[in-house]
């Protein structure tokens, strides 16, 4: 039985064909830590993790096992809040880039953008198609709607850069202080916080296509699936609120049409965190998204990506 159905099944009675392969027992955590996880509209969603005497009806067995066949492995970001951020270009979220001697501020319509976070690849769990080596630097606009156009692309209202050499980096002091809305806290936008990375499994949020393709082909067959059980799954699989890899989070459902759907792999999703001057939150508890095409990941083509963020 894998761990789903652990979790959250029926007792199991015989082994189904095409059934997923259990877990080994060595296998990073598919469950994110609850603290790590973006609040979902109910928050009874994230509340344990062992279903409680109220708990919604329990899912068959061989229904866990497709549901948990759709798990990505995924890179889980972890703050590290009160411990300094080091001059060198490690991993971080919020106060100071690090930026190239020499290269300007990031700019929107002349006004300096807001520093989100870096990823420094060589110290990250190694992801099949993302880079080894390397720092990835997110920026967005200022103003009431973090320079998004629901969603942005060509780099208009954000940035999102890729350095092949950290080396030649200095962490750089904003030019001014935000003006408006942000969506990081008081205390990460000014000291920041260092990021350390997790390998873990993601399942897709309920409004991804990935979903609905399993419950159509489980209507068809005349299955009754409990809508409810089937979210608190769901969100259990969520592999936190700062990742990369896995699955995009759409708080008002999938933004992405025709083509915009091969922006597939997630270059950073930012969602809800925290609280006060350690939080991170986009409009009411949302999360933002950093989404490119597999093809472009192998050639680094970051500034090719798209932006979102939505919000309950």
């Amino acid at each position: 039985m894998g761990w789903l159905g652990r979790l959250f099944g029926r007792k199991q009675v015989g082994r189904k064909q095409g059934r997923a392969p259990e877990r080994p027992a060595d296998a990073a955590p598919l469950v994110a830590d609850p603290a790590l996880v973006s609040a979902p509209p109910n928050p009874r969603l994230a509340e344990a993790e062992v279903p409680s005497s109220d708990a919604p009806a329990a899912l068959p067995p061989d229904i866990l096992a497709e549901i948990e066949a759709l798990a990505q492995p995924t890179i889980r970001l972890v703050p590290q809040p009160g411990a300094p951020v080091p001059d060198g270009p490690v991993s971080s979220l919020g106060g100071r880039p690090s930026l190239p001697e020499g290269m300007d501020w990031p700019e929107d319509n002349g006004r300096p953008m807001l520093f989100l976070a870096q990823i420094n690849y060589a110290e990250m769990p190694p992801l099949d198609d993302y880079p080894t080596s390397g720092l990835l630097s997110v920026f967005v606009a200022a103003g009431e709607a973090h320079g998004c156009a629901f969603p942005s692309f060509d780099q208009a209202g954000f940035r999102s850069l890729y350095l092949e050499d950290p080396s030649i980096c200095r962490r750089r002091d904003p030019p001014d202080a935000p003006q408006g809305p942000d969506p990081l806290g008081a205390a990460l936008r000014a000291e920041g916080a260092v990021l350390t990375g997790e390998a873990v499994q993601d399942l897709p949020g309920a409004a991804l296509r990935e979903v609905a393709a399993l419950q159509k082909a489980w209507a068809e067959a005349g299955r009754e699936v409990d809508e409810a059980a089937l979210d608190r799954v769901l969100e259990a699989g969520r592999a936190g609120a700062i990742t990369y890899g896995g699955y995009p989070v759409f708080a008002q459902g999938d933004v992405r049409t025709g083509r915009q759907r091969f922006h597939a792999k997630v270059l950073l999703q930012l969602g809800r965190l925290g609280a006060g001057d350690l939080a991170v939150s986009f409009g009411d508890g949302g999360a933002a998204n950093i989404l490119v095409k597999p093809k472009d990941l192998g050639p680094r083509r970051f500034d090719q990506a798209l932006y979102h963020y939505d919000s309950y």
